[in-house]
């Protein structure tokens, strides 16, 4: 049977803390037609010996300076050889069998586009985890899924590089790209990649740059229309839960959600 390439794509900056276990989780999958590349962007710490420890895995890397995260991924996307390409970050890791059960859609579905996977995200301090929550129906407001989970064929990919005028965000504007285009993707509800809550994006303002987003691709109007829903949905509810029970809050958001036709 011919197995698709995929091509996995790390990008490092000073990763010394977390970028082994990264590496090994790559090493230990089930899968074995995978093209590994490394983009660092001129690491001071310990990242680079890390990387040359386990060198025979890694089918690609490089170290020099970048214009941020982005720039980096772009850099990877212009080295991918692989048919099917995807993003693990440097504080991330995957289950051992992600790569083979993503592949396992694709191959059953060969039509798809894009596919995507459940992130868990994980708090290194007290180590909780929740799983990102699947909205596709709330996408022009939200990140509908967790990118460090999704995977899409390289030629498409190619077509929609990685906005560097976005710090944070580049990732939720491919999706919409990829979502505005109506490619065709599917959603495998089972657990790939573990997401520590660290990195630029737990300590970056996300509404500013959301907000950015939507007005590229909706226009000004809707990206305050978009705005104002979130602060209804999602931030004004820690004022609410101080006079009305779990239960009423679920019932009232089901109504405004209604209203405001974001989805349920």
């Amino acid at each position: 049977m011919n197995l698709p390439k995929i091509t996995v794509v790390t990008v490092v900056y000073n990763g010394e803390k977390y970028l082994e276990q990264t590496i090994q989780s790559i090493i230990a999958q089930t899968y074995q037609n995978i093209e590994y590349i490394i983009i660092d962007g001129g690491s001071k710490d310990g990242t680079l010996e890390i990387i040359k420890r386990y060198e025979n895995h890694i089918s690609h890397w490089q170290s020099e300076p970048d214009r941020g995260i982005y720039d980096a991924m772009n850099k990877g996307l212009a080295k991918a050889t692989g048919e099917i390409i995807t993003f693990l970050n440097a504080d991330d890791w995957y289950e051992p069998d992600a790569v083979e059960s993503i592949v396992e859609v694709f191959t059953h579905h060969p039509h798809l586009d894009f596919v995507f996977g459940d992130v868990i995200q994980i708090d290194p301090l007290t180590r909780h985890e929740t799983t990102y929550r699947v909205r596709l129906n709330e996408a022009h407001r939200v990140m509908p899924f967790g990118h460090p989970a999704l995977f899409v064929k390289t030629m498409l990919h190619s077509q929609f590089p990685f906005d560097t005028r976005f710090r944070i965000a580049a990732d939720y504007d491919l999706v919409l790209s990829l979502l505005d285009r109506q490619c065709a993707y599917a959603h495998l509800p089972k657990r790939i990649t573990n997401f520590r809550l660290v990195g630029i994006s737990a300590t970056h303002n996300m509404d500013s740059e959301n907000y950015r987003v939507w007005v590229k691709h909706y226009g000004f109007l809707r990206a305050i229309y978009a705005k104002w829903s979130n602060l209804i949905l999602d931030q004004g509810w820690q004022y609410v839960g101080k006079v009305l029970t779990p239960t009423q809050i679920a019932t009232l958001k089901r109504g405004i959600k209604k209203v405001l036709r974001v989805g349920h």
